[in-house]
């Protein structure tokens, strides 16, 4: 089976009158991440869609759709316009939780200069852009716990 992922996502992209300054590579693994999270999503949810959706030609479609939203309308993300400070971060938005990330690097509780580091991160999107947040010690034991997921 051929493989076809974010750099060849990329490379077909530049067949288009795109700019190249404004979609990266970086640009391109973010959003392929995305809309195949987005599709897999729906396909999971009903299956027919599977033969529609789940093709190059599909992605390569949302990839431009983004472009055209980003660049040409000047319409961005709610997260995008707050990593770019364009926005406040106190704004009301609905986001998911994309990913549950242990953190590996706990420091020692007796370093009193070095506090320690929180145990998880939640990874939040808004279906094209992410972040990572930090969450209080409720919702750490929740996740522990297995009452979150």
């Amino acid at each position: 089976m051929e493989t076809w992922g974010s750099k060849e996502a990329y490379q077909e992209l530049k067949q288009y009158n795109i700019n190249t300054n404004i979609v990266t590579e970086d640009w391109v693994v973010n959003h392929y991440k995305w809309i195949v999270w987005k599709i897999a999503s729906m396909i999971r949810t009903e299956n027919s869609l599977y033969e529609e959706y789940w093709n190059k030609e599909k992605i390569i479609e949302q990839l431009l759709f983004r472009y055209n939203k980003e660049n040409n309308l000047r319409k961005h993300s709610a997260l995008k316009l707050i990593i770019e400070k364009d926005n406040i971060s106190t704004k009301y938005m609905v986001l998911c939780v994309s990913n549950i990330i242990k953190n590996t690097e706990i420091k020692n509780d007796n370093d009193d200069e070095n506090p320690k580091e929180p145990e998880i991160y939640l990874e939040l999107t808004d279906g094209w852009y992410s972040i990572n947040a930090q969450i209080d010690n409720i919702l750490q034991d929740a996740v522990k716990n297995k009452k979150f997921l």
